[in-house]
């Protein structure tokens, strides 16, 4: 599946200086998530098979340089939309450059079937680098299809779809209270940013336990921005930004309100399922 990867030299007539730079790999490979075999892309930190992709967090109007290795045998893209859409030619190493001028959660991700059917999409946060955050990638995965459209039998999400692997950050609970990255550990009365991204084929709705929270802004479902729940929902593709101010201790479920999503290969306790641990 893998490839080694040859660097191109690139000789600029300016040079350019930018303020975060970052190395990203993106590997398509198989593991196993809660006893089911899975295919799926991601965008690694090392040159190693990780499920999680990397999140980046930058300022508003930051240039960014990221240097890409595309290890597939198939060509990829980088694309945020709006912002930037770039090819990432099979075992070569790309760089990319952009700035994006509104702060909010974006999603990163390839454009090929093989990329953002299977996984390959991942969050950039953009204007909070200085707040208390925490992130969820929530993605869906039906074990079989994704073989299929890994080996690109199928290109498309059937009408049936029917997932039965759900994740946060590539962890399905119980794993997910084990991931530093989501599980939100705080104060009462402290202000916690959460970036969620719905990288998954399709629409979910989350639900927190405890508290509301505030929609700060959204990518696709703008309508939402300024509303304060404790349910909302994430379309397809959707990035948003929610702001917690705990007014109580305790430790809280957050799930996903689709009851198949919070299964473990159709068993439950599992999928979508996180926790708030807030301290006094």
């Amino acid at each position: 599946m893998r490839r080694a990867i040859l660097t191109i030299s690139l000789h600029l007539v300016v040079v350019c200086s930018f303020a975060f730079t970052d190395t990203l790999y993106l590997i398509r490979d198989s593991i196993e998530i809660e006893q089911l075999m899975v295919s799926q892309t991601t965008f690694c930190q090392e040159n190693e098979f990780d499920l999680q992709n990397v999140v980046l967090r930058v300022g508003v109007n930051e240039n960014v340089e990221l240097l890409i290795a595309n290890t597939d045998l198939i060509d990829h893209t980088f694309t945020i939309d709006g912002v930037v859409n770039q090819i990432l030619p099979t075992s070569l190493t790309s760089i990319v450059n952009f700035q994006i001028t509104e702060p909010g959660t974006y999603r990163y991700y390839s454009s090929i079937d093989q990329g953002r059917l299977i996984g390959a999409s991942g969050i950039i946060q953009v204007g909070y680098e200085n707040e208390t955050s925490f992130f969820w990638n929530l993605n869906d995965i039906n074990s079989s299809l994704s073989h299929e459209l890994s080996d690109g039998s199928q290109n498309v999400i059937p009408s049936e779809y029917d997932p039965d692997i759900f994740t946060i950050n590539g962890f399905a609970f119980p794993s997910t209270v084990d991931d530093t990255t989501g599980y939100v550990v705080g104060s009462v009365g402290e202000e916690i940013i959460i970036s969620i991204l719905n990288s998954g084929n399709m629409e979910h709705v989350l639900h927190f336990h405890g508290y509301h929270v505030e929609i700060l802004d959204a990518q696709i479902y703008t309508k939402q921005v300024g509303w304060l729940k404790d349910t909302f929902p994430l379309k397809k593709g959707d990035g948003l930004t929610v702001k917690l101010i705990p007014h109580q201790p305790g430790v809280f479920p957050v799930h996903d309100h689709n009851l198949i999503a919070v299964t473990n290969a159709g068993f439950y306790p599992g999928g979508m399922i996180t926790q708030l641990n807030i301290s006094p």
